[in-house]
């Protein structure tokens, strides 16, 4: 032992030894690792653990001392204490320094972003402060990201012509189901052609029948718009990629502006997908296109996890259509996929709930970006970490851990 005692043999039963049974600095950095970490009861554990650290940290032994430091971080880690520099909570002045200067107040986020932040900080952190990229399989498909892009170039193709040769009149009836439907194919099939010629389709097989879905799919389009028609005949598509902060790059709507949606002092940006006009009652009408499901409820909004709608929402009536005095009445994803009715997921403006809805967002992008700046970054994430997740394997997420933080913070209501 450190006094200088005889080395004892252990026996194979005994896989973390006794104090008295010490005799190498790999086993005294084991018990005292557990004696720290373990919270055992007996006061004399913590009392002889205490009386090793203290003759330890006096001499040389390196592996004793990172056995008792990784000791107290694990604790640390697994207390019911709110989070701290062990959780993802920046700590060091220069790395802060760089945060704060990074995401400063001319720094323009993006409502993907938030969203990002909402679901979990430390995933938002990994992505948007490290840069870390995704190890990415070699695909034998189109991936989720071509194809949603393919379905947006043709659908800002589709409308943006359809408007400019009928002077502005993009809706069109049932007598027209043909001529829109051969319409939007031909438009189809030449950017579909376009991707083949500059990207990546994968499998000639699979990207064979990729098209074919896209046309089907398409098709069930032009019938849906069809009957939105039929429902909401004082809407029409009007605005396509209506940009807002961000550099203007194609495709994008003409009526697109450089200048950012400033809420609570946080500059925003995006890029809306489409706005319906009700000329009538001087109203708008957001619409976000989606190839896969989408959560839109005003208590996720209120929760501060969704924050893409809202934002849009406050774009039109803040920033795009200010001075037409223009109201946002709806906001929806629009799933072109599968089961349209199913996929539109709707915010309307009705009962109190929108408005208290909007104001708790607001808060919420506010608190999200000081939180940013000040370099707080937390595994807690807002719901159980799916197994997609590109980062679950360096997070070190543990259910229990995490709701124990969660409870602490509640507790304290920190804003993080």
């Amino acid at each position: 032992l450190l006094d200088g005692s005889e080395p004892k043999k252990l026996l194979y039963s005994e896989p973390v030894p006794k104090p008295d049974a010490v005799w190498n600095e790999p086993d005294l950095g084991q018990w005292l690792f557990n004696a720290l970490w373990a919270r055992h009861e007996e006061s004399v554990q913590r009392d002889v653990a205490c009386a090793l650290y203290n003759s330890a940290v006096e001499t040389s032994l390196e592996p004793v001392r990172d056995s008792i430091l990784n000791a107290f971080v694990e604790e640390s880690r697994q207390s019911a204490e709110p989070p701290d520099k062990y959780d993802g909570m920046l700590a060091q002045p220069e790395v802060l320094g760089g945060i704060a200067q990074e995401f400063s107040q001319e720094f323009v986020f993006s409502a993907s972003a938030l969203d990002k932040y909402g679901r979990c900080p430390f995933a938002y952190f990994c992505e948007r402060v490290l840069g870390l990229e995704p190890l990415e399989e070699p695909e034998e498909e189109l991936t989720p990201i071509d194809r949603g892009n393919l379905y947006h170039d043709i659908l800002w193709r589709f409308y943006t012509e359809l408007r400019d040769e009928r002077d502005g009149e993009t809706r069109f009836s049932e007598d027209e189901r043909d001529a829109m439907l051969e319409r939007i194919l031909r438009v189809a099939e030449e950017e579909c052609d376009r991707f083949e010629r500059t990207g990546f389709v994968g499998n000639r097989m699979l990207w064979k029948l990729a098209r074919r879905a896209i046309e089907r799919n398409l098709e069930r389009f032009v019938d849906h718009e069809i009957g939105l028609r039929r429902k909401h005949q004082e809407r029409r598509p009007e605005y396509f990629e209506l940009c807002f902060g961000t550099k203007l790059l194609p495709p994008y709507d003409s009526h697109s502006v450089e200048t950012p949606l400033v809420v609570d002092g946080v500059r925003l940006k995006g890029k809306i997908d489409r706005v319906d006009i009700a000329e009538e009652e001087n109203a708008c009408i957001v619409v976000d296109y989606k190839t896969g499901n989408a959560k839109a409820s005003w208590k996720d909004v209120a929760a501060g996890t969704s924050f893409q709608l809202p934002v849009y929402w406050l774009a039109c009536e803040k920033l795009l259509f200010r001075e037409r005095g223009m109201r946002c009445v709806e906001a929806h994803f629009y799933r072109l996929c599968r089961d349209y009715a199913a996929g539109a997921k709707r915010l309307r403006r009705h009962g109190a709930e929108w408005e208290s809805s909007l104001a708790q967002c607001r808060e919420h992008i506010r608190r999200y970006a000081e939180n940013i700046r000040a370099g707080k970054f937390p595994v807690l994430p807002s719901d159980s970490c799916p197994g997609w997740c590109h980062y679950k394997d360096i997070c070190r997420y543990e259910r229990g851990r995490i709701e124990r933080k969660k409870e602490a913070l509640a507790e304290n209501r920190l804003g993080v």
